[in-house]
């Protein structure tokens, strides 16, 4: 459960960081003007980022663990979070779980009151 408040804390501070440097990019749904790719500096680590489909990919290239926190979509909507982002942020740690076991911990973490279930597989992560 600890990996998953770090990355929707990773996540959220991404996407900040993105809106600050690039302002201009508007189109949030398809993300049609955002840069193809790019760095950027958050909390002193270096990220690289990678525009793919309607999402973006971040992978943290200063010292390990090299984090992956794919937004493949909502991208306005950082509190989102859902089985994939997880599945890709957790093989970066070294952690070892499959789609099973991370439906798991997101419905125990809306029986705990953490998540609130969005539909289609996505959930708002509120504490």
């Amino acid at each position: 459960m600890d990996y998953v408040f770090l990355f929707v804390e990773l996540q959220c501070r991404l996407v900040l960081a993105f809106a600050g440097l690039y302002p201009n990019a508007k189109d949030l749904k398809w993300l049609l003007d955002f840069p193809k790719s790019g760095d950027m500096v958050v909390d002193g680590d270096q990220w690289r980022f990678v525009r793919h489909g309607a999402g973006l990919r971040f992978e943290k290239m200063t010292c390990k663990p090299h984090w992956v926190v794919d937004i493949h979509k909502f991208f306005d909507e950082p509190k989102i979070i859902d089985d994939w982002r997880l599945l890709q942020f957790f093989a970066s740690c070294g952690e070892c779980l499959d789609k099973r076991q991370v439906s798991s911990l997101l419905s125990e973490m809306c029986l705990k009151g953490h998540l609130l279930d969005q539909g289609n597989g996505q959930y708002l992560f509120v504490g």
